[in-house]
């Protein structure tokens, strides 16, 4: 890590609790408002990726902050999801992005990841989500990606990934990313 820092959160909160409880999976710190400067557990950053409490935010007190104009210009964060995912249900996961106009963005990517006990990948769903990103600046935007749990899965990660241009003075710039959830869709549910 170049300029950016961890902090932990060492507890969810009971709302958090009840409602993964409901679900049989989910997220925690969905919102992102726990932490104070840094990325806090369980999201995991790599890259030039920041928790600022002002300009981040879609909702709440804080939203994430990836900075693509560092000389380390792409990187990303992801979760493993708290609970065993159903064979043969589809998740959805999703939030809102926010691209400053002028930041350069070659590559953005949201994924659903399959694990087996062992921990090793059997499967993944991405989306390329540059497009959406770039034809729609300044403005927060939900995207999600859909995936079906295949079988031998015993783990889910979601993950939010980012390459930019090398940074000049005209795309200094940043992306922007808040409010995630993990959703168990209806299995006709296909990415949007």
């Amino acid at each position: 890590f170049d300029d950016a820092s961890l902090t932990r959160a060492t507890e969810s909160t009971k709302e958090e609790e009840i409602i993964l409880s409901q679900k049989g999976i989910g997220l925690r710190n969905e919102s992102f408002d726990l932490g104070k400067e840094g990325l806090a557990e369980p999201w995991v950053g790599f890259g030039q990726v920041l928790l600022h409490k002002d300009f981040a935010a879609k909702s709440g007190e804080a939203g994430v902050w990836l900075k693509t104009y560092s000389e380390v210009h792409s990187g990303g964060f992801y979760q493993d999801a708290v609970g065993t995912p159903i064979v043969g249900k589809s998740y959805t996961f999703s939030g809102w992005f926010k691209k400053e106009a002028n930041a350069r963005l070659k590559k953005g990517e949201m994924k659903l990841e399959f694990f087996d006990a062992a921990g090793k990948r059997i499967f993944s769903e991405a989306k390329d989500i540059t497009n959406d990103l770039n034809t729609n600046p300044g403005k927060f935007t939900q995207l999600r990606v859909t995936g079906k749990t295949p079988e031998g899965a015993a783990r889910l990660r979601v993950t939010i990934f980012y390459d930019a241009d090398k940074p000049t003075a005209e795309n200094a710039a940043s992306l922007f990313f808040d409010d995630a959830k993990l959703e168990i869709s209806p299995p006709s549910s296909s990415n949007q």
